[in-house]
């Protein structure tokens, strides 16, 4: 399978695949929430993460372990309490917000937990949804987002609402949307949670192969087939991580969900 998908143009890229500054760096990040009748809530606590290009990791963990508050803090989603996030090098600390949007837009895949499609909008539509304010034309658009829709085997909902498709349905075409602007880090919660086997293979696939081109992809999942396939493991609980090896009966399966963050219109 080829890594590149169907994709339009975008901008050159931050670095080269011969560059060995990490894709994903974090050094001692926290992130506490402040609860009212209790000590702050650990949702991250002094993690230390480093991903080349072309690695791929998964993190499992019980529900509200951190995951998915990780997740967001390495999009520039959220912002640390303390410690430092760098994506290609940049410190995410030292960019503004129009210069983080930018950075996702171009160079960032995001796979929301709760898909996060907009309802006005047909299946195609919301796939192409990164390519517009960058300023793609419409055919290129459409070519693109039905390319990838083909790829991971939902060509026909191509012209569907969101509401008029399955939750595995709406996976696929959010992770389209996720993949559309050839990102070089990808993240995604949970990406087989609303699909049968055969479609988390072709998924797996899919992120294997853009390992094999030099992307990065990290994945929070509670499916023993991406655990087992992926040799970078990682375990969180309590907002702390460890990188070790596991068997798949050893991990604890449980759900977790993304935050809030609005509109897609708000992360594109």
């Amino acid at each position: 399978m080829a890594a590149r998908g169907p994709t339009a143009g975008r901008g050159h890229p931050l670095r080269t695949p011969n560059d060995m500054t990490p894709a994903v760096r974090t050094h001692q990040v926290t992130r506490y929430y402040p609860a009212a009748r209790s000590d702050p809530v650990k949702a991250v606590d002094c993690v230390d993460l480093e991903l080349a290009l072309g690695e791929m990791a998964v993190v499992c963990g019980p529900s509200a372990s951190g995951k998915t508050t990780l997740l967001s803090l390495i999009a520039g989603l959220d912002r640390p309490g303390s410690g430092r996030v760098e994506l290609f090098g940049r410190p995410l600390a030292e960019m503004s917000d129009a210069a983080l949007t930018l950075l996702r837009r171009t160079h960032v895949g995001l796979l929301f937990r709760d898909f996060k499609l907009l309802p006005g909008l047909s299946a195609w539509e919301n796939v192409a949804l990164p390519l517009v304010p960058m300023g793609t034309p419409l055919r290129q658009r459409k070519r693109a987002a039905a390319g990838w829709l083909d790829r991971l085997g939902v060509a026909e909902v191509a012209d569907r609402p969101p509401e008029q498709l399955s939750g595995g349905q709406q996976q696929h075409v959010a992770l389209a949307r996720a993949l559309v602007n050839d990102p070089q880090l990808v993240l995604a919660d949970e990406p087989t949670s609303q699909v049968d086997a055969a479609s988390a293979e072709t998924i797996l696939a899919t992120f294997e192969a853009m390992v094999a081109h030099g992307k990065t992809v990290i994945i929070t999942t509670h499916d023993p087939t991406l655990v087992r396939s992926c040799p970078r493991r990682y375990h969180m609980i309590a907002g702390r991580l460890e990188h070790r090896p596991w068997s798949s009966t050893s991990i604890v399966f449980s759900r977790c969900s993304w935050p809030r963050w609005g509109s897609p219109w708000q992360v594109y």
